[in-house]
């Protein structure tokens, strides 16, 4: 474990008291008076606060054991991981800043001006309010002006109802959809219980591999306290978790930056008008018209490419992320999130790293050009921030300089290659005609087909046969393994997906993998990330990626599109209804055009219902969704934005996916 790891635990742990303090847990540090005064900052009347900090001293004195092994230290025995979270709100040491900075810029204020409010109050006292309150709907925050002239008479914009969610683990069901007027009252108990499951999941997750550690550590941080505020001051709406992503990611990207200029001095460490950081911005332009654009008249098998087309999208944003951080040598949490085609990174702002994003621009756009002929491009920005841009009255306007710059991008697309190519190949594809003698894939028409056959199925591509293949797997799918080598196993279901020019591979293993320890053991000793896609139950912990692999069935049996477009058309019975006065404006004439199915007596024509969901006007929510009239400023904060994110993304990727599942009309 490198220094840079033990900030990041550091950071992601940071306020983990809070929790252990909300579920009730005893520690004798609450009537030690010396340790008290030790650990806890004090106010103005030289009184101690922030109570929870004991509650993490206590923490990690339980559970050290189940930390990784620091490889490199610190030159000030004083600096480690428990240290850091510990005394993050009154640093011992210079390196212990790093965190306390991350701690206020990912709140978007300066905590200093409110250490005497009732954050911090005694777990003695009779109020504890930070155990009455539940987690605020952030949905509930936005509330766009241009709307507000013409709703503002019929709607009383102060008294909103609040939505807040249940405290409990997150498992992606109905717990994502908050509750409209929730109790004033203890939730200890409710605490408790998840509390218990988190730290025997904390035990469980000690590897040798410290990029799976914190994967690892990400995952239950965010099962376990999605839906535990961060704060119950003033606006109670950012989880523990996504305060404790955020600070991380910035707590990385502070040391790296200070690391890079060799000055760990205090007075640099808390200076907030020098750019230190990088906001970089990835956004994929192409999705929709790679994902639905079928060359010729779809066929047997084209479920099957189209599933496995917009889950290869979804790995390789993911992929992407990790390629930058490799190739720019950053940390797993400078990932702040990598979702639906977008990502976003929080990195140090230094020449080398700003001289390689501009060479990374030139390799991915290429990669892309000579992969996909075009047809997809990654577009990657970046906008320099300094400490005081992260504070609410700065942050809105800075972002959105952030998201113009990203949309003037993707008009411009390829235009790093296009320059850079001499004037006689500007952009020009070159196809060799040779392999296209069996003609086109009959999916894409753009690959050479591997072979001539009047099975429709095996007038594929290599890369389409192989999205085929993949599509058939991935309901039978168990585990996924990202690496950067092969991994040439018998028990692997298919031939692995290849990223980059082979620099990484996504493996998949199906139910198999489940009996076989040694195997599992190999895939995790040579894998970045190691994903669950079922419930399963062993020895180790894997994060569950949230996959759509349904297949409507009937009984045992899965459904082909086929038999899904049967289902459009009607029984003979059916046609007095809709011949009724309740529809006799409407010309249903063409139900009597074509009977599929005279057996059955059906009437109609098989047709494919497409439904697609999406958020329109992104941009303009976090521009000005989250003005506050009364502050005169904007309340959006790296931690709201990353908060929306994720819960969009839960339940578009999540939820719907439950959804669909768990109602018989859609089986």
């Amino acid at each position: 474990m490198k220094k840079i790891d033990q900030i990041v635990i550091g950071a992601l742990l940071h306020d983990i008291g809070k929790f252990m303090q909300r579920a009730g847990e005893k520690t004798k540090y609450l009537s030690n008076q010396e340790e008290i005064y030790r650990i806890c900052p004090k106010n103005s009347k030289g009184f101690p606060t922030h109570w929870h900090s004991i509650y993490t001293y206590a923490f990690f004195e339980k559970y050290d054991f189940a930390l990784p092994v620091a490889k490199e230290r610190f030159e000030n025995n004083e600096d480690n991981i428990s240290n850091f979270a510990i005394f993050h709100h009154n640093p011992t040491t210079n390196i212990g800043w790093i965190i306390a900075e991350a701690d206020r810029i990912s709140s978007g204020m300066d905590r200093t001006e409110i250490d005497e409010q009732s954050e911090s109050e005694n777990v003695e006292s009779d109020k504890q309010s930070f155990k009455k309150l539940r987690l605020k709907s952030i949905f509930t925050e936005i509330f766009l002006k241009s709307c507000k002239q013409d709703m503002l008479k019929n709607f009383d914009v102060e008294s909103r109802n609040d939505f807040t969610y249940k405290i409990t683990e997150l498992n992606y069901k109905e717990e994502l959809l908050p509750e409209e007027k929730s109790q004033f009252k203890d939730y200890t108990e409710d605490y408790s219980d998840i509390w218990e499951k988190f730290c025997k999941a904390f035990i469980e997750i000690k590897t040798d591999n410290i990029e799976l550690y914190i994967q690892r550590l990400l995952y239950i941080l965010e099962k376990y306290t999605w839906c535990i505020p961060s704060s119950t001051i003033d606006l109670p709406d950012i989880s523990l978790y996504d305060h404790a992503k955020t600070t991380a990611a910035i707590a990385a990207s502070l040391y790296q930056y200070h690391e890079y200029f060799n000055n760990f001095e205090e007075s640099s460490i808390k200076n907030r008008q020098i750019n230190k950081f990088l906001l970089i911005s990835g956004d994929f332009s192409g999705i929709q018209k790679y994902i639905y654009n079928i060359f010729g008249t779809s066929f047997k098998g084209s479920s099957k490419i189209l599933r496995s087309r917009s889950f290869f999208i979804e790995l390789l944003s993911e992929i992407s992320t990790h390629y930058l951080i490799d190739k720019l040598n950053l940390n797993l949490v400078n990932i702040l999130y990598s979702l639906s085609g977008k990502f976003l990174l929080i990195v140090p702002n230094t020449e080398i790293i700003k001289s390689r994003i501009e060479d990374l621009n030139i390799e991915i756009s290429k990669w892309f050009k000579d992969k996909f002929n075009g047809e997809l491009s990654l577009n990657i920005i970046y906008e320099e921030f300094n400490g005081n841009d992260f504070d609410m009255k700065n942050f809105s306007k800075k972002f959105k300089q952030l998201l113009d710059k990203i949309e003037l991008k993707k008009k411009t697309k390829f235009s790093e290659i296009i320059l850079e190519e001499p004037s006689s190949k500007k952009f020009i594809i070159e196809l060799d005609y040779e392999k296209y003698k069996n003609g086109e894939c009959r999916f894409c028409g753009k690959e050479p087909a591997l072979e001539i056959s009047i099975d429709e199925e095996k007038n594929l591509g290599v890369f389409c046969k192989q999205l085929k293949d993949i599509g058939e797997k991935l309901p039978a799918t168990f585990l996924l393994s990202y690496s950067k080598q092969k991994l040439d196993l018998r028990e692997e279901l298919t031939k692995p997906l290849s990223f980059y020019n082979d620099a990484y591979f996504v493996s998949f293993f199906d139910e198999s993998i489940l009996k076989n320890k040694s195997i599992r053991q190999f895939i995790l000793r040579n894998s970045f990330n190691v994903y669950s896609l079922k419930d399963i139950e062993t020895d180790e912990i894997y994060p569950s990626k949230q996959i759509n692999t349904y297949i409507p069935h009937e009984g045992e049996k899965n459904l082909t599109f086929e038999e899904i477009a049967g289902k459009s058309c009607v029984d003979d019975n059916m046609i007095p209804f809709f011949y009724s006065d309740k529809f006799q404006n409407i010309d249903f004439s063409f139900l009597n055009e074509e009977k599929n199915n005279k057996e059955n007596q059906k009437l109609g024509v098989k047709l494919l219902g497409v439904l697609r969901a999406d958020v329109d006007n992104m941009g303009l929510i976090f521009s000005y969704g989250f003005e506050d009239n009364k502050l005169d400023k904007s309340m959006l904060t790296i931690s709201r934005y990353f908060t929306i994110s994720r819960m969009f993304n839960s339940f578009f990727g999540s939820y719907l996916k439950h959804l669909i599942q768990s109602h018989k009309q859609f089986q």
